[in-house]
């Protein structure tokens, strides 16, 4: 099974192996919460061009970061956007917000044990 995140991929973002991750994650952690909250408004009042936006930026952030199980939920709330209608967005907004929760807590394992590679 892959895991949602791959960590040397997102070390390597950071700057590779030997590098301080810590500033990398708390910038990837709150810019994806601030993103997911604003998605989360969108489609909320369901400004469908909004969405669009939002998911394509997060989908791109979160595979240029290795956040894989973030990927094809976004992916898809962008195509069913591009189409038209967010009619049943809740459901892959869901599945991004527990992507997101998985990621946090891989991370956060990561960073408190002090494993930096």
């Amino acid at each position: 099974m892959e895991t949602p995140l791959d960590w040397d991929r997102f070390v390597s973002l950071a700057g590779g192996p030997g590098s301080d991750v810590g500033d990398l994650a708390r910038f990837y952690l709150e810019h994806t919460s601030e993103e997911l909250a604003a998605l989360d408004a969108a489609v909320r009042h369901g400004h469908v061009a909004e969405v669009e936006l939002i998911a394509h930026r997060l989908a791109g952030s979160s595979a240029t970061a290795g956040a894989r199980a973030m990927v094809p939920p976004l992916v898809a709330l962008e195509e069913k956007a591009h189409a038209g209608s967010i009619a049943d967005a809740a459901g892959l907004v869901e599945q991004a917000h527990v992507a997101f929760s998985r990621i946090r807590g891989l991370i956060s394992d990561r960073l408190r044990i002090g494993n930096k590679s």
